[in-house]
């Protein structure tokens, strides 16, 4: 609750990076008779991490876990160049408590906040060629008047959003606290690490180089208007 009181009171004095209007999500289901014989079941998250898309994972999450008891794992597929901590924190939880287990794919790139949503699986995996970027909390503050308790206020949220990245970088990689700190101490270091060093970092388990095959998927985009369409094949 403090964090949220704090977070709209910033919000009051100014912006944090302004997410994409909407989301839409796209759906394949398979017909009765495949569905007895699936047993893995795929998600795409393409795009920026927003309340929005969120609430669309975990619904969808929600969704194959009480729908689709038999199956024995979710792949998430993630594309993402980061965006609203809260909101990947929220994913962070929803991913570590799915009671089906959930593989977490880095597709093309998982950077910022987006690392933090990978981090809630438990098994995590990458293509070749991709990246992960882990970087400090950040806010934009626009070209306005500010008032010095804005700048404390925000102070203490990045404080509180790098220890969000602390965590999650001790949980899911095998850096040192040194260079944990280099990280999330520096205002412009970032650490880029390609899929081939990722393993050796602690942040991936395995390669893969082909999606899985499955007849239940769902691909989670942006989008200008909010509504949310479901397309079934044939």
């Amino acid at each position: 609750m403090r964090r949220y009181l704090l977070y709209s009171f910033l919000c009051a004095g100014f912006a944090i990076s302004s997410p994409p209007a909407g989301a839409d999500i796209i759906s394949v289901a398979p017909d009765e008779e495949q569905l007895s014989e699936t047993a893995l079941a795929k998600v795409f998250f393409v795009g920026e991490v927003t309340e929005r898309k969120v609430a669309e994972l975990v619904s969808v999450l929600d969704r194959l876990n009480s729908e689709h008891k038999a199956l024995q794992s979710i792949y998430l597929y993630i594309n993402s160049p980061g965006g609203d901590m809260d909101s990947a924190q929220t994913a962070y939880w929803a991913i570590k408590s799915s009671p089906i287990p959930v593989i977490a794919v880095n597709i093309s790139t998982v950077a910022s906040v987006a690392a933090v949503m990978f981090c809630g699986a438990a098994e995590r995996a990458a293509f070749p060629n991709t990246f992960f970027i882990l970087k400090p909390a950040s806010v934009t503050l626009p070209e306005m008047s500010m008032q010095p308790v804005h700048f404390e206020l925000s102070r203490e949220l990045l404080k509180s959003y790098n220890e969000v990245f602390e965590s999650v970088y001790r949980e899911c990689t095998s850096l040192s606290a040194d260079e944990i700190s280099a990280v999330i101490e520096s205002e412009d270091n970032r650490l880029l690490v390609r899929a081939s060093e990722a393993r050796e970092k602690g942040i991936i388990s395995s390669e893969m180089r082909e999606i899985v095959v499955s007849p239940l998927s769902y691909t989670i985009l942006d989008r200008e208007d909010l509504d949310v369409r479901f397309r079934s094949r044939d």
